[in-house]
């Protein structure tokens, strides 16, 4: 059997099917894992043994990369300065060798020979659609029975398909309706567009049974991006570029405005939430103890691992995406992570209205959630970039170059004198 890309992407295809679902892992590796190192070797080999960077990713891949220098600074400071006394070995190897993991699917995704004979749309429209159908088959199933082969769909009355956490699945419920129907208006097929239109709605259901208040935030939250940016880029059709930022900064600013002239009653909204969702106030003392930890070292952090230290010799992770960086990296991770969210929304997906629903939705879960090993909502944020280019690329086209003066010039050429 000769070795092509498209077997490259059929290993992806069955990598993406099983890596959402954590109870079908083998320890701390699944079959997810060992599918994508074999993707990336295979890569690898047909490219003579490189990978080539693509500028579509790059806010992503320059993240990773920076970060993974920076907390390694954080290490060796936690180490050699304050003899290791923030997180341990293990907890630092485990997630920085699952940072590694992300890196290296990031660059192999970014990799346009991978789509050789294909395109990166028609790649990661199939990853969402098997995503699709695996999610409706195992919801659907959920009502008829709480567990497959022994493993779990649901957590009492909670959809929690095949994995550990019930938050591991709702992240990618909650993140998904708004690529399906991004789908359903981008597709020349109707019935195709019925289908993601059914997904999609599906995934809100899913994600609202989950019971996870972060994953029905994440819909309320999409949803309301996703329309508001809708009717902004209705309103300023066929406007210039300048009108567009100018209109935007307007509705901004006003909105900035009346957030302040509210702030009392906004921040008096968003802690009684808060408290009322924290159960025992564990989040509450976590973050509390988190962010004073973290102050301690704020300039670098301390390195990859948990940092937040709960009872003797025990350190536990932050459950919050930004206050992880924070800890890992300090104030300095903290501004490449805004910058890659500036790259990312501004100058590439902010004209999806769809798209930039789905990172929204995925945004509530940087804010209440850890996202930052949790590869299924890389997969998505790689999705989202490649969709956004691809369907604002221009047709590359070639000079036709004239063929009868070039003719006419040789012939002149090649006819004997005196004639």
């Amino acid at each position: 059997m000769r070795l092509g890309y498209d077997k490259v992407r059929k290993t992806l295809y069955a990598a993406a099917l099983v890596i959402p679902f954590t109870e079908l892992r083998f320890g701390f590796v699944g079959a997810g894992e060992i599918l994508l190192a074999l993707a990336l070797l295979m890569l690898l080999h047909l490219n003579g043994g490189n990978i080539r960077r693509s500028p579509t990713l790059s806010p992503l891949v320059s993240f990773w990369y920076a970060y993974l220098v920076l907390i390694s600074i954080g290490f060796v400071y936690n180490l050699v300065i304050l003899g290791y006394s923030s997180g341990t070995y293990f907890g630092a190897a485990f997630d920085f060798l699952a940072y590694l993991v992300i890196l290296g699917t990031l660059l192999m995704l970014g990799d346009e020979r991978l789509y050789q004979g294909s395109s990166p749309r028609e790649f990661f429209e199939t990853v969402f659609l098997i995503w699709g159908i695996v999610f409706s088959i195992l919801y659907l199933l959920s009502f008829q029975t709480s567990q497959i082969f022994g493993l779990p769909l649901r957590y009492y009355n909670y959809f929690s398909p095949l994995v550990e956490n019930v938050h591991q699945a709702a992240m990618i419920t909650s993140a998904m309706p708004f690529i399906m129907w991004y789908f359903a208006l981008n597709h020349g097929s109707w019935l195709r567009r019925t289908f993601y239109l059914i997904v999609g709605g599906l995934f809100v259901l899913m994600a609202l049974e989950s019971g996870a208040t972060k994953a029905f935030m994440a819909v309320v939250v999409g949803s309301v991006m996703s329309v508001s940016f809708l009717v902004f880029h209705k309103i300023t059709l066929g406007s210039n570029r300048l009108l567009q930022v100018s209109v935007f900064g307007l509705l901004a600013s006003a909105g900035l405005v009346a957030a302040i002239e509210n702030f009392d009653m906004i921040s008096s909204f968003a802690i009684r939430f808060f408290q009322e969702n924290d159960g025992s106030s564990a989040r509450e003392n976590l973050y509390t103890l988190g962010l004073e930890h973290g102050m301690q070292s704020f300039l670098v952090g301390y390195g990859p691992g948990p940092h937040i230290q709960l009872i003797q010799a025990d350190f536990s992770d932050a459950h919050n995406t930004v206050l992880t960086i924070f800890l890992q990296g300090g104030i300095v991770g903290i501004l490449l992570l805004l910058i890659a969210i500036y790259r990312l929304v501004f100058l590439r997906v902010s004209t999806e209205p769809w798209l930039l629903g789905s990172l929204s939705a995925i945004s509530m879960y940087l804010l209440g959630g850890d996202i930052l090993r949790r590869l299924p909502i890389w997969l998505v944020i790689v999705g989202i970039l490649h969709l956004s280019r691809e369907k604002h690329r221009r047709p590359v086209t070639r000079p036709v170059r004239k063929i009868t003066p070039l003719l006419a010039d040789s012939s002149a050429r090649f006819r004997p004198s005196g004639s």
